[in-house]
């Protein structure tokens, strides 16, 4: 494999611009933003992507045609009718579960099911079809899951991981001491009669 700017610079825009989509969506979906439920957001935001994609497709057909994303003739489109027709409910589906995601646990929540999704199809395209992958890849993997499993403890135990990573660690299996969290330094985030 050899390094291009042009793939790199492509990766880093729709990276970026999943990282605004989600945010964005965070900011609709949850209490400290608009609030919406999750069909009136379905609802607000599908019909402006059928006008985006529609204008798009419009522009490709008529004024500047691109190859890789021309439109398939009619007689194509009938044939695989069925197949399109599962894809689009497929896609429905898929934004309505994210949606409940965001709403429902959070954008960083979205964010590591996504990592532990392409982890688990990886590692059952590896097992079932047997496709190669490499050391880097199995490497990289085991950290982004060690990366979940540290965060999802963080959040479940915040009392034990208040001092630091390491003696979070320590008091899970044992080797130290739990200790009150109001026993220990100053209260951050709370009335001070709270911390006494």
């Amino acid at each position: 494999m050899h390094f291009t700017w042009i793939g790199f610079a492509i990766q880093l825009t729709g990276q970026s611009f999943e990282c605004l989509r989600i945010v964005l969506q965070a900011m609709l979906l949850n209490a400290k933003g608009l609030n919406l439920d999750v069909l009136t957001y379905m609802l607000l935001v599908m019909p402006l992507m059928v006008l985006i994609l529609s204008a798009c497709l419009i522009f490709n057909s008529c004024v500047w045609q691109a190859s890789a994303i021309a439109i398939p003739s009619l007689q194509i489109i009938i044939i695989w009718g069925p197949q399109l027709l599962a894809n689009a409910m497929l896609a429905v589906a898929l934004n309505f579960s994210t949606a409940f995601v965001v709403k429902h646990a959070s954008a960083v929540g979205l964010v590591l099911s996504g990592i532990m999704k392409d982890s688990a199809i990886v590692l059952v395209g590896a097992y079932y079809l047997h496709e190669s992958i490499t050391g880097i890849q199995v490497a990289g993997f085991m950290l982004q899951i060690s990366g979940v499993l540290v965060y999802s403890l963080i959040k479940l135990y915040p009392d034990i991981f208040h001092e630091g990573i390491f003696i979070g660690f320590k008091r899970i299996m044992g080797l130290e001491d739990r200790v009150p969290v109001a026993m220990e330094g100053p209260c951050y985030g709370s009335a001070e009669e709270d911390c006494r």
